[in-house]
């Protein structure tokens, strides 16, 4: 059940390695490192049983995030514990010893920690979100969270009576059952002990890795007649998706920031499709009242949401629409511009996507995607040389992603220098040899300039990661004819056709070099 550790955030471990260091739960670390050094200060006269105390408490805290509270309880008893046999002097010097001052020091550090206390508490209140609904913030203590759960969604099924099994994503299970039982039966929800981990891994392999064809097996094998897909986190994966868009027997009837609901075109549910059946070719974007809204400064969540699903399913004219919208309601918001450039520079239209790149680079500096599509928009616009500096930026903050090294070899070649692009191409190979694509795509990119020798040299990389693809062989063979290497030719393609014997391509070239006899 390992799976349900890796997966799920509230089982996940709170530190690790790769986290040690980073931003996430900085008090639980605090309170890890004040304790033990309290432990620590306090060794000669410390009680065994503090020691054993804090130490289960602390594994137990490590196992999952869910735990780090206990440790919050049980960090605060072993560090006042020890503190109290710390005397003033312990702490500061000796001169420092008048009574008056220490106890007026007590005070004021007290009281600044009750002060920091409140502070924290009342930050801590304020958080929540804007209700477009009602036009207020609406705070995450006191009733559903419309940031956290499908709400409008499932009210809908609720008001239109709509029955069968859904295919649900996880965390939209319990809150399923909770409100459409017995009317609705879920695909899965959060009970991992009833569903098991072979079932969860087969969920995963739909929801995460987006395997299409699964999809469409588990849409048969359980008799699915409805699809809830939760965007009000996350965008709804694209295979899913793209799998219900293509397909005539699925029809949409809700669509929103919070979930898109199909329902399976069969008698069953006629009446509700005939009522609510959505042609997204006429999809108008929902219009927010900005007299209303006056000066409030709010993030557009709901139309980013939607736009991401119109994206995802191709209707780009009404994701633009959506974006535009949100950027009405806030000019200086990130994401709308991130969204655009993706939807320009996919209908090719590379002047467009820079400038919304560019903008949205501005706005979030530290946004390593948008910087790489940024750099992504110049390469596509020729523009080499601000290309390489915007990998090279990207280099300086994340010098381990290998995607980025790929990148920049494929624009220094483009751009004509092969000698440095194959040393970027070497380390990007050194940090992931097995992207097989990247190294045939710059490989093949040499072979068109004609430059024989360099793009051997990649495609015998290529080699080293996948021996067995008898398309590195046959490329290698290509490459050593126009350089008139004909044994070598016929070596890398005879081994091309032993893996592939059916390529007429791979027998046409070896006629070509004098090869008759293919058994």
């Amino acid at each position: 059940n390992q799976i349900f550790f890796e997966k799920i955030i509230e089982l996940k471990r709170p530190i690790s390695w790769a986290t040690l260091f980073d931003y996430k739960y900085p008090y639980y670390k605090l309170m890890i490192v004040l304790s033990f050094c309290s432990i620590i200060f306090n060794r000669r006269k410390l009680d065994i049983n503090i020691l054993i105390f804090w130490a289960i408490f602390l594994l137990f805290s490590l196992a999952a995030v869910r735990n780090l509270v206990f440790f919050g309880f049980a960090g605060y008893l072993v560090f006042v514990t020890n503190m109290l046999t710390v005397s003033w002097e312990d702490i500061v010097p000796i001169e420092i010893t008048d009574e008056k001052f220490i106890h007026l020091s007590s005070i004021i550090i007290k009281i600044l920690l009750v002060v920091w206390i409140i502070q924290y508490g009342a930050g801590i209140s304020l958080n929540g979100y804007f209700n477009f609904d009602t036009f207020e913030r609406k705070s995450e203590f006191g009733g559903v969270s419309l940031r956290q759960y499908p709400d409008k969604a499932v009210k809908f099924l609720v008001d239109n009576d709509v029955k069968g099994n859904f295919f649900n994503d996880f965390n939209s299970g319990a809150y399923l059952v909770g409100n459409c039982s017995p009317n609705i039966k879920v695909f899965i929800d959060g009970r991992t002990e009833v569903y098991g981990s072979d079932f969860f891994r087969y969920y995963q392999d739909i929801w995460e890795k987006g395997n299409s064809e699964r999809f469409g097996n588990a849409l048969d094998k359980y008799n699915i007649t409805g699809v809830l897909l939760n965007t009000v986190q996350h965008p709804s994966p694209e295979a899913p998706l793209d799998f219900l868009v293509e397909s005539k027997e699925w029809i949409p009837v809700y669509f929103n920031y919070d979930a898109i609901v199909y329902l399976k075109d069969i008698p069953f549910n006629k009446e509700v499709i005939d009522k609510y059946a959505i042609d997204f070719n006429k999809y108008e974007a929902i219009k927010l009242d900005l007299y209303k809204l006056g000066s409030k400064n709010v993030k557009p969540y709901q139309h980013i949401n939607r736009a991401y699903s119109l994206e995802s399913m191709g209707y780009h004219d009404a994701a633009v629409a959506e974006l535009e919208e949100a950027l009405d309601i806030s000019p200086n918001y990130q994401p709308p511009y991130k969204i655009l450039g993706k939807i320009y520079a996919q209908n090719k239209e590379f002047q467009k996507a820079f400038e919304k790149f560019r903008i949205a680079t501005i706005l979030a500096p530290g946004d390593r995607r948008t910087r790489l599509n940024l750099a992504l928009s110049y390469y596509d616009l020729g523009q080499y040389k601000y290309a390489i500096e915007q990998y090279d930026k990207i280099i300086q903050s994340w010098p381990n992603r290998p995607e980025t090294y790929y990148f920049l070899s494929r624009t220094y070649i483009k751009d004509k220098n092969y000698d440095k692009g194959l040393r970027i191409l070497g380390k990007a190979y050194e940090l992931n040899p097995h992207s097989i694509n990247d190294i045939l795509q710059i490989g093949d990119m040499l072979a068109k300039d004609e430059s024989y020798e360099n793009a051997k040299k990649v495609y015998e990389l290529a080699l080293n990661s996948k021996d067995d693809s008898y398309k590195i062989y046959f490329k290698i063979g290509l490459v050593n004819m126009k350089l008139d290497n004909k044994e070598e030719a016929k070596e890398a393609l005879l081994k091309a056709l032993e893996l592939d014997p059916d390529t007429k391509d791979i027998k046409k070239n070896l006629k070509k070099l004098g090869v008759k006899n293919f058994e």
